[in-house]
């Protein structure tokens, strides 16, 4: 995927701003807008960034909570369980 898709997917997932993300990120003003027209491109490393946000959009949750360890930890546990569902008292991924 482009950094455009990579974006949009994560803007889709998680909804929220860019300046949000890139604050929990701690990413310079403006730097997805700039990778969504083009203006600039992300490094191979913003881009593995990218796929793991988009894999893992809680990911930016935990950011936001400054990676601390016990917030990652409930994050985690809380998008888990939204997908899972239960069939008569067993688990099942959704």
């Amino acid at each position: 995927m482009t950094a455009k898709q990579l974006i949009k997917s994560i803007k889709k997932k998680r909804g929220g701003s860019y300046a949000g993300i890139e604050r929990a990120l701690q990413l310079p003003q403006g730097t997805l807008r700039k990778w969504v027209s083009g203006q600039t491109k992300p490094s191979k490393a913003g881009i593995a960034l990218l796929q793991f946000i988009d894999a893992c959009p809680w990911l930016v949750d935990v950011a936001d909570e400054n990676f601390n360890f016990d917030s990652a930890m409930k994050i985690m546990i809380v998008d888990s369980l939204k997908h899972v569902k239960f069939v008569n008292g067993r688990e099942d991924e959704k």
